[in-house]
């Protein structure tokens, strides 16, 4: 049972492909340079951090996956590059945005990133998720049940290039936010 350690994202990631094009790829190959590198991240904003400094700042800023608190499958949870930085260099890992709903990429770009993935601050998250997307003026495009989507209309066509407005609904509040999608 992992209860110490952190998970890192390494199955089914866009990658880079050996004829120039791009491909899904899944393994530690992956998950081992993104902890290294947000360690290294940390040492340049913090170079007076010692090992176990980085180590504690990358465990205190994880998003926490599956069981509440340390678990055997997650160990601390996932790095979080953005949150891990705020920790080091300000003592939190709150942000002006923590309390806002938020897309990403922002601009989102179909043709060279597969999805949008929304999120919504962690006291609101709970069952019954959904995500409405409208256009600037108001128009419903899409209801999503998850939090990531392709940039299609409910035909499934690609919608156009502007700025979309979504809506997270959980049970237990909603949250809003704006991006710009570029074809």
């Amino acid at each position: 049972m992992i209860t110490k350690g952190l998970t890192a994202p390494g199955v089914g990631l866009y990658t880079t492909d050996i004829n120039h094009g791009y491909a899904s790829a899944t393994g530690t190959s992956f998950s081992s340079p993104m902890a290294a590198g947000l360690a290294a991240l940390i040492w340049s904003a913090k170079p007076s951090y010692t090992a176990t400094q980085v180590f504690d700042t990358m465990k205190n800023s994880a998003d926490d996956l599956g069981a509440p608190g340390p678990d055997g499958d997650f160990g601390f949870g996932r790095i979080n590059a953005m949150k891990a930085l705020r920790l080091a260099m300000t003592g939190t890992t709150q942000f002006a945005g923590t309390n806002k709903a938020v897309a990403y990429p922002n601009p989102f770009r179909p043709k060279t990133q597969r999805l949008v993935t929304f999120s919504v601050p962690a006291d609101i998250l709970s069952s019954g998720t959904e995500v409405r997307i409208y256009t600037s003026e108001g128009e419903l495009v899409k209801k999503l049940d998850g939090l990531a989507w392709d940039g299609k209309n409910e035909a499934g066509v690609m919608v156009a290039s502007g700025v979309y407005i979504f809506r997270v609904k959980t049970d237990k509040d909603a949250a809003v936010g704006k991006f710009a999608l570029i074809k």
